[in-house]
């Protein structure tokens, strides 16, 4: 089961231009939530991505809507349908229906993953155009 807990709105990375909200991860990949601050739209703001375990490949979720409630909260993507509450969810690929379960192991990924993901989006070594 995926396991997570919502980041809280403090920024342990204050010059950081990527916010983490949610890292899940399992023993292949990690799925992570960001809010990036130099977009506008929230659709641009809020991205998810999929990154290998050893940090060498990332994929950009395509998400095209967002169900919240206090309880649930869905996402769903091109590419599958993610459901989550505070304690236990699952991402389902579209295509194959193949369910996936996370962990939550934010505090100790945050540190770990926040400068990859600027450098990711921001430094001299950019995947993205």
């Amino acid at each position: 089961m995926l396991h997570l807990q919502p980041l809280t709105e403090s920024k342990p990375f204050i010059d950081s231009a990527v916010n983490c909200k949610h890292i899940l991860e399992n023993s292949d990949h990690y799925l992570i939530e960001i809010k990036r601050i130099d977009k506008g739209e929230i659709f641009e703001q809020r991205q998810w991505l999929k990154v290998n375990k050893d940090l060498t490949e990332v994929k950009l979720l395509t998400l095209t809507a967002i169900d919240s409630s206090r309880e649930i909260e869905e996402r769903f993507f091109n590419e599958g349908f993610l459901k989550f509450n505070n304690r236990t969810g699952i991402f389902i690929e579209k295509f194959n229906s193949s369910q996936h379960h996370y962990q939550n192991n934010r505090q100790e990924l945050e540190v770990i993953l926040t400068p990859f993901l600027n450098e990711y989006f921001f430094g001299t070594k950019s995947l993205v155009n």
